[in-house]
């Protein structure tokens, strides 16, 4: 096909407009795959996003164990000594701490406030040791367990069910302790002591919406 019969073609109005719309075509055609072609590279890229996104989201483990001195939580231990067991459920804000503690004995009521335990009966309040009883009373407090996880650093890390254990040996007040500690996704969730007299299960939920009726 020469030149000649090109031009001709051109300037014929029919074959012009014939010339035309086969450019318009393979024109749309080339545009289209080049469409797809990205779009077929896009969603990679979309799926992998939200995951860099979720991951620059995730909280630290050492956050985790600070959030737990931050917010108000519902506190549950359950305490295996060699001679009896134990639980304490309540609240603890503000320093303050509200909640039931049940053994072979029954239930009571008490409040801890600056380190002092109460007893609470109806609108009475006696001041009382009874709720550490042989028990270190230092790992029921919060602040003072964090605090050692936070400046101690874990001796085994590995992974359960999705979840991450953390794993401490510590000489603590003259005693071997072992602890362990479990972190979810989003928080620590249970935590447990072991020592030559009792072990100590600690579970941490949160209590914004959560009131304990008795």
């Amino acid at each position: 096909m020469d030149k000649e019969f090109l031009k001709k073609c051109w300037k014929n109005p029919r074959w012009h407009s014939l010339i035309v719309l086969i450019i318009w075509i393979i024109s749309l055609t080339i545009l289209m795959g080049i469409v797809s072609i990205m779009n077929s590279i896009n969603p990679q890229e979309k799926r992998e996003t939200p995951k860099l996104e979720e991951k620059q989201k995730e909280i630290s483990y050492e956050d985790k164990l600070q959030n737990l001195l931050s917010d108000e939580y519902l506190l549950s231990f359950l305490i295996t000594t060699k001679d009896n067991t134990l639980k304490w459920e309540g609240t603890e804000q503000n320093e303050v701490t509200n909640g039931y503690k049940e053994d072979a004995s029954g239930i009571k009521k008490y409040r801890i406030e600056n380190g002092i335990s109460y007893e609470v009966i109806l609108d009475q309040v006696e001041e009382t040791e009874g709720i550490y009883n042989e028990i270190t009373k230092e790992f029921l407090d919060r602040n003072v367990l964090i605090s050692l996880l936070l400046e101690t650093e874990e001796d085994n890390v590995y992974e359960k069910e999705e979840n991450s254990i953390y794993e401490y040996n510590q000489f603590y007040k003259g005693e071997n302790v072992k602890i362990s500690v479990v972190e979810t996704k989003e928080k620590i969730g249970k935590i447990t002591i072991e020592n030559e007299k009792a072990e100590y299960q600690l579970i941490f939920s949160e209590n914004r919406n959560e009131r304990r009726t008795k």
